[in-house]
Protein backbone atom coordinates (compact mmCIF):
# COMPACT_ATOMS: atom_id res chain seq x y z
CA UNK A 1 0.00 0.00 0.00
CA UNK A 2 1.64 3.62 -0.71
CA UNK A 3 -0.01 7.02 -0.15
CA UNK A 4 -0.32 9.76 -1.97
CA UNK A 5 2.96 12.47 -1.39
CA UNK A 6 2.93 14.86 -4.59
CA UNK A 7 0.48 14.74 -7.57
CA UNK A 8 1.94 14.53 -11.61
CA UNK A 9 2.87 18.30 -12.42
CA UNK A 10 3.24 19.48 -9.01
CA UNK A 11 5.18 22.58 -9.39
CA UNK A 12 8.63 23.30 -7.20
CA UNK A 13 9.79 27.06 -6.53
CA UNK A 14 13.37 27.90 -5.43
CA UNK A 15 14.67 30.70 -2.92
CA UNK A 16 13.62 33.25 -5.04
CA UNK A 17 10.13 32.03 -6.19
CA UNK A 18 11.20 31.03 -9.38
CA UNK A 19 9.95 27.60 -10.93
CA UNK A 20 13.30 25.35 -9.74
CA UNK A 21 14.61 24.56 -13.56
CA UNK A 22 16.02 20.64 -13.17
CA UNK A 23 15.55 20.79 -9.61
CA UNK A 24 16.23 17.37 -7.77
CA UNK A 25 14.10 15.96 -5.38
CA UNK A 26 15.51 12.48 -2.79
CA UNK A 27 13.38 10.97 -0.21
CA UNK A 28 14.33 8.72 2.54
CA UNK A 29 13.53 6.86 5.51
CA UNK A 30 13.00 9.22 8.11
CA UNK A 31 16.01 10.09 10.63
CA UNK A 32 18.37 8.44 7.96
CA UNK A 33 20.03 8.86 4.54
CA UNK A 34 18.58 5.54 3.68
CA UNK A 35 16.56 6.23 -0.02
CA UNK A 36 13.21 5.35 0.09
CA UNK A 37 12.05 3.48 -2.62
CA UNK A 38 9.10 5.37 -3.57
CA UNK A 39 6.05 5.09 -6.74
CA UNK A 40 4.75 7.11 -9.67
CA UNK A 41 1.80 4.90 -8.75
CA UNK A 42 -0.71 3.94 -5.67
CA UNK A 43 -0.53 -0.06 -6.86
CA UNK A 44 3.37 0.21 -6.30
CA UNK A 45 4.20 -1.45 -9.76
CA UNK A 46 6.16 1.45 -11.00
CA UNK A 47 9.34 3.00 -8.88
CA UNK A 48 10.79 6.21 -9.33
CA UNK A 49 14.88 6.51 -10.08
CA UNK A 50 16.41 8.60 -7.26
CA UNK A 51 17.16 11.28 -7.12
CA UNK A 52 14.00 12.37 -8.89
CA UNK A 53 14.69 15.25 -11.52
CA UNK A 54 12.09 18.16 -11.56
CA UNK A 55 11.10 19.92 -15.86
CA UNK A 56 12.41 23.32 -16.36
CA UNK A 57 9.26 24.07 -15.67
CA UNK A 58 10.09 23.10 -11.83
CA UNK A 59 7.47 20.30 -12.55
CA UNK A 60 7.00 16.43 -11.42
CA UNK A 61 6.20 14.30 -14.98
CA UNK A 62 4.72 11.69 -12.67
CA UNK A 63 3.08 11.47 -9.21
CA UNK A 64 4.88 10.19 -6.47
CA UNK A 65 3.74 7.60 -3.88
CA UNK A 66 5.44 6.63 -0.39
CA UNK A 67 4.59 3.07 0.89
CA UNK A 68 4.26 2.28 4.54
CA UNK A 69 6.37 3.78 7.37
CA UNK A 70 7.20 7.37 8.30
CA UNK A 71 10.01 9.22 5.98
CA UNK A 72 12.14 12.33 5.01
CA UNK A 73 12.79 14.75 1.82
CA UNK A 74 14.82 16.79 0.72
CA UNK A 75 14.90 19.18 -2.29
CA UNK A 76 17.71 20.82 -3.86
CA UNK A 77 19.09 22.63 -7.22
CA UNK A 78 20.33 20.66 -9.94
CA UNK A 79 23.67 21.92 -9.71
CA UNK A 80 23.67 20.78 -5.42
CA UNK A 81 23.84 17.03 -6.32
CA UNK A 82 25.03 16.14 -3.29
CA UNK A 83 22.23 17.50 -1.53
CA UNK A 84 24.52 19.40 0.90
CA UNK A 85 22.16 22.45 0.85
CA UNK A 86 18.73 21.62 0.59
CA UNK A 87 16.54 24.36 -0.43
CA UNK A 88 13.60 22.51 1.83
CA UNK A 89 13.75 19.77 3.86
CA UNK A 90 11.76 17.67 6.41
CA UNK A 91 11.89 14.45 8.51
CA UNK A 92 9.54 12.19 10.29
CA UNK A 93 6.94 12.33 8.17
CA UNK A 94 3.96 9.79 8.77
CA UNK A 95 3.71 6.82 5.80
CA UNK A 96 1.04 4.76 4.25
CA UNK A 97 -1.09 2.43 7.56
CA UNK A 98 -0.46 -1.07 6.04
CA UNK A 99 -4.16 -3.05 7.17
CA UNK A 100 -5.38 -6.14 5.71
CA UNK A 101 -8.07 -6.59 3.43
CA UNK A 102 -9.78 -9.33 5.79
CA UNK A 103 -9.72 -6.82 8.27
CA UNK A 104 -9.88 -3.85 7.37
CA UNK A 105 -13.00 -1.76 8.93
CA UNK A 106 -14.87 -5.07 9.82
CA UNK A 107 -17.30 -4.14 12.72
CA UNK A 108 -16.57 -6.56 15.95
CA UNK A 109 -19.82 -7.71 17.88
CA UNK A 110 -19.12 -9.78 21.13
CA UNK A 111 -21.10 -12.88 21.27
CA UNK A 112 -22.29 -13.98 24.79
CA UNK A 113 -23.46 -17.40 25.45
CA UNK A 114 -26.05 -18.32 28.18
CA UNK A 115 -28.13 -20.84 29.24
CA UNK A 116 -29.33 -19.32 32.64
CA UNK A 117 -30.49 -16.33 34.40
CA UNK A 118 -28.02 -13.18 34.00
CA UNK A 119 -28.10 -10.10 34.54
CA UNK A 120 -26.86 -7.88 31.31
CA UNK A 121 -24.40 -5.37 32.52
CA UNK A 122 -23.19 -1.72 31.17
CA UNK A 123 -20.09 -3.67 29.33
CA UNK A 124 -21.98 -6.02 27.89
CA UNK A 125 -23.86 -3.45 25.68
CA UNK A 126 -23.43 -3.81 21.48
CA UNK A 127 -23.04 -7.74 22.25
CA UNK A 128 -24.96 -10.22 20.81
CA UNK A 129 -26.39 -13.12 23.03
CA UNK A 130 -26.86 -16.40 22.16
CA UNK A 131 -29.64 -17.76 24.44
CA UNK A 132 -30.29 -21.71 24.94
CA UNK A 133 -33.51 -22.34 26.78
CA UNK A 134 -33.30 -26.19 25.92
CA UNK A 135 -32.27 -27.00 29.38
CA UNK A 136 -35.27 -25.01 30.76
CA UNK A 137 -37.08 -21.59 30.16
CA UNK A 138 -34.85 -18.68 32.03
CA UNK A 139 -34.23 -14.60 32.27
CA UNK A 140 -32.00 -12.21 31.00
CA UNK A 141 -32.30 -9.37 33.19
CA UNK A 142 -31.48 -5.45 31.50
CA UNK A 143 -29.42 -2.59 33.15
CA UNK A 144 -31.61 0.30 34.19
CA UNK A 145 -32.09 2.17 30.91
CA UNK A 146 -31.15 5.52 31.68
CA UNK A 147 -27.52 4.14 32.60
CA UNK A 148 -26.22 2.95 28.94
CA UNK A 149 -26.15 5.54 26.26
CA UNK A 150 -28.84 6.33 24.38
CA UNK A 151 -29.47 4.46 20.86
CA UNK A 152 -27.05 1.43 22.53
CA UNK A 153 -28.31 -1.94 23.54
CA UNK A 154 -28.41 -5.86 22.97
CA UNK A 155 -29.29 -8.36 20.43
CA UNK A 156 -30.35 -11.54 21.99
CA UNK A 157 -30.78 -14.88 19.96
CA UNK A 158 -33.06 -18.01 21.20
CA UNK A 159 -31.31 -21.18 19.69
CA UNK A 160 -32.64 -23.97 21.74
CA UNK A 161 -35.25 -26.54 20.21
CA UNK A 162 -37.49 -26.03 23.64
CA UNK A 163 -37.81 -23.83 26.27
CA UNK A 164 -38.49 -19.72 26.71
CA UNK A 165 -36.20 -16.83 27.34
CA UNK A 166 -37.56 -13.85 29.74
CA UNK A 167 -35.90 -10.50 29.04
CA UNK A 168 -36.72 -8.35 31.46
CA UNK A 169 -36.33 -4.68 32.17
CA UNK A 170 -35.04 -3.29 35.58
CA UNK A 171 -36.91 -1.99 38.00
CA UNK A 172 -40.23 0.29 36.65
CA UNK A 173 -38.07 -0.08 33.09
CA UNK A 174 -40.60 -1.54 30.58
CA UNK A 175 -40.03 -2.79 26.86
CA UNK A 176 -42.51 -1.15 24.20
CA UNK A 177 -44.25 -0.49 27.45
CA UNK A 178 -44.92 -4.28 28.44
CA UNK A 179 -42.87 -5.54 31.69
CA UNK A 180 -40.92 -8.50 29.68
CA UNK A 181 -40.40 -9.72 26.57
CA UNK A 182 -40.27 -13.18 25.56
CA UNK A 183 -38.39 -15.26 22.94
CA UNK A 184 -39.29 -19.00 22.66
CA UNK A 185 -39.16 -20.30 18.44
CA UNK A 186 -35.90 -21.61 17.84
CA UNK A 187 -33.47 -18.91 16.29
CA UNK A 188 -36.34 -16.47 16.99
CA UNK A 189 -34.19 -13.03 17.64
CA UNK A 190 -34.57 -9.47 18.88
CA UNK A 191 -32.75 -6.04 19.35
CA UNK A 192 -32.95 -4.09 22.55
CA UNK A 193 -32.54 -0.38 22.40
CA UNK A 194 -32.52 1.98 25.13
CA UNK A 195 -34.14 5.43 24.93
CA UNK A 196 -33.05 6.61 27.82
CA UNK A 197 -35.95 5.76 30.34
CA UNK A 198 -37.28 2.57 29.15
CA UNK A 199 -36.23 -0.10 26.56
CA UNK A 200 -37.58 -0.55 22.81
CA UNK A 201 -37.45 -4.19 21.20
CA UNK A 202 -36.99 -3.62 17.27
CA UNK A 203 -39.32 -5.63 15.42
CA UNK A 204 -38.65 -9.10 16.09
CA UNK A 205 -37.19 -12.08 13.89
CA UNK A 206 -39.66 -14.98 14.44
CA UNK A 207 -38.81 -17.93 12.52
CA UNK A 208 -41.15 -19.31 10.36
CA UNK A 209 -41.39 -22.98 8.20
CA UNK A 210 -44.87 -23.73 7.45
CA UNK A 211 -45.43 -27.20 9.53
CA UNK A 212 -46.87 -30.27 7.45
CA UNK A 213 -50.14 -30.51 7.89
CA UNK A 214 -51.57 -32.82 11.26
CA UNK A 215 -53.46 -35.56 10.26
CA UNK A 216 -53.93 -37.46 13.73
CA UNK A 217 -53.52 -36.16 17.37
CA UNK A 218 -50.91 -33.66 18.41
CA UNK A 219 -50.02 -31.72 21.17
CA UNK A 220 -49.00 -27.72 20.84
CA UNK A 221 -45.40 -27.14 22.38
CA UNK A 222 -43.37 -24.72 22.90
CA UNK A 223 -41.44 -24.22 19.62
CA UNK A 224 -45.46 -23.67 18.33
CA UNK A 225 -45.37 -20.06 19.00
CA UNK A 226 -46.47 -18.25 15.96
CA UNK A 227 -47.15 -21.38 14.02
CA UNK A 228 -50.20 -21.84 12.01
CA UNK A 229 -50.65 -25.52 12.31
CA UNK A 230 -52.78 -26.95 9.63
CA UNK A 231 -55.14 -29.89 10.18
CA UNK A 232 -56.56 -32.97 7.83
CA UNK A 233 -59.12 -34.67 9.12
CA UNK A 234 -59.84 -36.62 5.80
CA UNK A 235 -59.62 -39.92 7.28
CA UNK A 236 -60.82 -38.78 10.96
CA UNK A 237 -61.71 -36.48 12.82
CA UNK A 238 -59.15 -35.94 15.63
CA UNK A 239 -57.66 -33.51 18.65
CA UNK A 240 -54.86 -30.92 18.88
CA UNK A 241 -54.21 -30.32 22.78
CA UNK A 242 -52.83 -27.62 24.02
CA UNK A 243 -49.92 -27.02 26.43
CA UNK A 244 -50.47 -25.26 29.45
CA UNK A 245 -51.00 -21.86 29.25
CA UNK A 246 -48.63 -21.41 32.61
CA UNK A 247 -46.02 -23.19 30.71
CA UNK A 248 -46.78 -21.47 26.98
CA UNK A 249 -46.94 -17.99 28.97
CA UNK A 250 -48.68 -14.65 28.72
CA UNK A 251 -48.34 -13.54 24.88
CA UNK A 252 -47.59 -17.33 23.16
CA UNK A 253 -49.86 -17.32 20.10
CA UNK A 254 -50.53 -19.96 17.74
CA UNK A 255 -52.94 -20.74 15.14
CA UNK A 256 -54.95 -23.45 13.63
CA UNK A 257 -56.20 -24.58 10.27
CA UNK A 258 -58.50 -26.99 8.74
CA UNK A 259 -57.64 -27.71 5.15
CA UNK A 260 -59.98 -30.89 4.05
CA UNK A 261 -63.42 -30.80 2.81
CA UNK A 262 -64.80 -33.46 4.72
CA UNK A 263 -67.30 -33.54 7.40
CA UNK A 264 -64.60 -34.11 10.21
CA UNK A 265 -63.87 -31.47 12.86
CA UNK A 266 -60.23 -30.59 14.33
CA UNK A 267 -61.20 -29.90 17.79
CA UNK A 268 -58.97 -27.16 19.43
CA UNK A 269 -58.90 -28.86 23.57
CA UNK A 270 -57.18 -26.54 26.44
CA UNK A 271 -54.55 -28.43 28.50
CA UNK A 272 -57.02 -29.85 31.20
CA UNK A 273 -59.26 -27.58 32.61
CA UNK A 274 -57.92 -24.47 30.72
CA UNK A 275 -60.57 -22.74 28.74
CA UNK A 276 -60.55 -21.23 24.94
CA UNK A 277 -62.87 -17.88 26.05
CA UNK A 278 -64.28 -19.72 28.72
CA UNK A 279 -64.95 -22.80 26.35
CA UNK A 280 -63.38 -26.16 26.76
CA UNK A 281 -62.95 -26.59 23.08
CA UNK A 282 -63.16 -25.30 19.86
CA UNK A 283 -64.09 -27.00 16.32
CA UNK A 284 -63.05 -26.27 13.37
CA UNK A 285 -65.51 -28.78 10.90
CA UNK A 286 -65.50 -26.50 7.75
CA UNK A 287 -62.67 -26.46 5.12
CA UNK A 288 -60.37 -23.66 5.45
CA UNK A 289 -61.87 -22.54 9.09
CA UNK A 290 -59.12 -20.95 10.64
CA UNK A 291 -58.73 -19.97 14.27
CA UNK A 292 -55.83 -17.79 16.19
CA UNK A 293 -55.34 -17.58 19.60
CA UNK A 294 -53.14 -16.24 22.55
CA UNK A 295 -52.39 -17.21 26.23
CA UNK A 296 -52.52 -14.65 28.78
CA UNK A 297 -50.57 -17.53 31.26
CA UNK A 298 -53.83 -19.10 32.82
CA UNK A 299 -56.08 -19.66 29.83
CA UNK A 300 -56.75 -19.30 26.07
CA UNK A 301 -58.11 -16.11 24.21
CA UNK A 302 -59.39 -16.10 20.49
CA UNK A 303 -57.77 -13.41 18.51
CA UNK A 304 -59.27 -13.84 15.51
CA UNK A 305 -61.55 -16.73 13.85
CA UNK A 306 -62.54 -17.86 9.85
CA UNK A 307 -64.94 -19.78 10.93
CA UNK A 308 -68.88 -20.66 9.59
CA UNK A 309 -70.93 -21.50 12.57
CA UNK A 310 -72.18 -25.34 12.09
CA UNK A 311 -75.88 -24.10 12.42
CA UNK A 312 -75.77 -21.60 10.10
CA UNK A 313 -74.40 -23.69 7.45
CA UNK A 314 -78.06 -26.35 8.65
CA UNK A 315 -80.70 -26.61 6.35
CA UNK A 316 -82.85 -29.25 5.13
CA UNK A 317 -83.60 -31.50 2.18
CA UNK A 318 -87.75 -31.63 1.68
CA UNK A 319 -88.93 -34.48 -0.56
CA UNK A 320 -93.10 -34.53 -0.90
CA UNK A 321 -94.71 -37.66 -1.40
CA UNK A 322 -98.79 -37.11 -2.32
CA UNK A 323 -100.68 -39.79 -3.36
CA UNK A 324 -103.26 -36.87 -3.90
CA UNK A 325 -106.17 -38.59 -1.25
CA UNK A 326 -105.47 -42.20 -2.05
CA UNK A 327 -102.65 -44.67 -0.41
CA UNK A 328 -99.26 -43.61 -1.63
CA UNK A 329 -98.43 -46.80 -4.49
CA UNK A 330 -94.98 -47.76 -4.52
CA UNK A 331 -92.22 -46.27 -7.17
CA UNK A 332 -90.55 -43.87 -8.36
CA UNK A 333 -91.92 -40.49 -7.19
CA UNK A 334 -89.44 -37.68 -8.35
CA UNK A 335 -86.18 -35.80 -8.17
CA UNK A 336 -84.16 -33.23 -6.39
CA UNK A 337 -81.48 -31.08 -8.03
CA UNK A 338 -78.77 -30.38 -4.95
CA UNK A 339 -76.69 -27.34 -6.11
CA UNK A 340 -74.24 -27.54 -2.82
CA UNK A 341 -72.40 -29.81 -1.44
CA UNK A 342 -73.16 -30.88 2.14
CA UNK A 343 -73.25 -34.02 4.64
CA UNK A 344 -76.23 -35.86 5.78
CA UNK A 345 -76.92 -35.81 9.51
CA UNK A 346 -80.52 -37.22 10.35
CA UNK A 347 -83.69 -38.09 8.17
CA UNK A 348 -87.31 -36.72 9.50
CA UNK A 349 -89.91 -39.06 7.86
CA UNK A 350 -93.38 -37.52 8.78
CA UNK A 351 -97.03 -39.27 7.57
CA UNK A 352 -100.36 -37.71 7.43
CA UNK A 353 -101.99 -40.67 9.45
CA UNK A 354 -100.52 -44.06 11.88
CA UNK A 355 -98.95 -46.66 9.02
CA UNK A 356 -95.96 -47.77 6.98
CA UNK A 357 -93.67 -46.51 4.56
CA UNK A 358 -90.26 -47.50 3.18
CA UNK A 359 -88.65 -44.48 1.45
CA UNK A 360 -85.02 -45.52 -0.73
CA UNK A 361 -83.31 -42.22 -1.74
CA UNK A 362 -81.30 -42.81 -4.92
CA UNK A 363 -77.65 -40.30 -5.81
CA UNK A 364 -76.19 -39.56 -8.93
CA UNK A 365 -74.12 -36.87 -10.45
CA UNK A 366 -76.45 -34.47 -13.37
CA UNK A 367 -74.16 -36.43 -16.45
CA UNK A 368 -75.12 -39.87 -15.17
CA UNK A 369 -79.07 -38.89 -14.75
CA UNK A 370 -81.29 -40.68 -14.26
CA UNK A 371 -80.12 -42.31 -10.70
CA UNK A 372 -80.95 -46.27 -10.44
CA UNK A 373 -81.22 -48.62 -7.18
CA UNK A 374 -77.95 -49.31 -7.48
CA UNK A 375 -77.51 -45.67 -6.68
CA UNK A 376 -79.11 -45.94 -3.37
CA UNK A 377 -77.49 -43.95 -0.50
CA UNK A 378 -79.57 -45.63 2.29
CA UNK A 379 -77.95 -48.86 2.30
CA UNK A 380 -80.23 -51.26 4.81
CA UNK A 381 -81.54 -48.39 6.44
CA UNK A 382 -83.64 -46.43 4.19
CA UNK A 383 -85.90 -43.94 6.23
CA UNK A 384 -88.77 -45.86 7.38
CA UNK A 385 -92.47 -45.14 9.31
CA UNK A 386 -93.57 -48.52 10.99
CA UNK A 387 -97.14 -48.38 12.11
CA UNK A 388 -96.63 -44.40 13.29
CA UNK A 389 -97.09 -41.16 12.43
CA UNK A 390 -93.05 -40.21 12.29
CA UNK A 391 -89.85 -41.75 12.57
CA UNK A 392 -86.71 -39.64 13.04
CA UNK A 393 -83.26 -41.06 12.21
CA UNK A 394 -79.55 -39.77 13.02
CA UNK A 395 -77.90 -42.91 12.95
CA UNK A 396 -77.79 -43.31 9.58
CA UNK A 397 -76.26 -46.69 9.84
CA UNK A 398 -74.37 -47.51 6.01
CA UNK A 399 -75.42 -44.25 4.53
CA UNK A 400 -73.21 -43.02 2.26
CA UNK A 401 -73.42 -39.65 3.77
CA UNK A 402 -71.27 -37.09 1.97
CA UNK A 403 -73.09 -35.53 -1.32
CA UNK A 404 -71.27 -33.75 -3.75
CA UNK A 405 -72.52 -29.99 -5.01
CA UNK A 406 -74.54 -30.84 -8.67
CA UNK A 407 -76.23 -34.39 -7.35
CA UNK A 408 -79.36 -35.67 -8.32
CA UNK A 409 -81.50 -37.46 -5.78
CA UNK A 410 -84.27 -39.63 -6.97
CA UNK A 411 -87.02 -40.81 -4.09
CA UNK A 412 -88.50 -44.10 -4.84
CA UNK A 413 -91.43 -45.96 -2.27
CA UNK A 414 -90.33 -49.40 -1.64
CA UNK A 415 -93.60 -50.59 0.10
CA UNK A 416 -96.70 -48.52 1.89
CA UNK A 417 -99.30 -48.95 3.78
CA UNK A 418 -102.19 -46.94 4.81
CA UNK A 419 -100.11 -42.71 3.89
CA UNK A 420 -101.95 -41.10 1.61
CA UNK A 421 -99.05 -38.27 2.34
CA UNK A 422 -95.35 -38.47 3.51
CA UNK A 423 -92.64 -36.41 3.68
CA UNK A 424 -88.83 -36.75 3.77
CA UNK A 425 -86.99 -33.98 5.17
CA UNK A 426 -82.82 -34.89 5.35
CA UNK A 427 -80.86 -32.58 7.98
CA UNK A 428 -77.71 -31.60 6.30
CA UNK A 429 -74.74 -29.63 6.83
CA UNK A 430 -73.53 -27.75 3.94
CA UNK A 431 -69.93 -27.17 3.55
CA UNK A 432 -68.16 -24.28 4.25
CA UNK A 433 -67.52 -22.07 1.54
CA UNK A 434 -69.61 -24.71 -0.55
Amino acid sequence: MADLAWLKGFQFFDSNGDPLNGGLLRIYDAGTTSERTVYQDDGAATPWSQPITLTSAGRLTASIYVPEGDWKFALTTAADTGFATPIVSEDNIPGATAASSASFARPSTPIITKGANYTVDAADIGSLFIADATGGAFTLTLPAASSVDDGTGIEVQQVGTAGAVTIAPNGSDTINGAASFVLRPQYGWVRLVSDGADWVALPARLPYTLPAAKTGAYTVTSADDGRLIRGDATSAGFTMTLLAAATAGSGFRVGFKKIDSSANAVTIDGNSTETIDGAVTFALDGQYETLWIISDGSNWHIESKVVTDTNLRTAAIIFTIDGGGLTITTGIKGDLYIPFACTITGVTTLGDQSGSIVVDIWADTFANFPPTNDDSITSSAPPTISTATAAQDTTLTGWTTAIAAGTILRYNVDSVTSLTRAVVALTVVKTANA
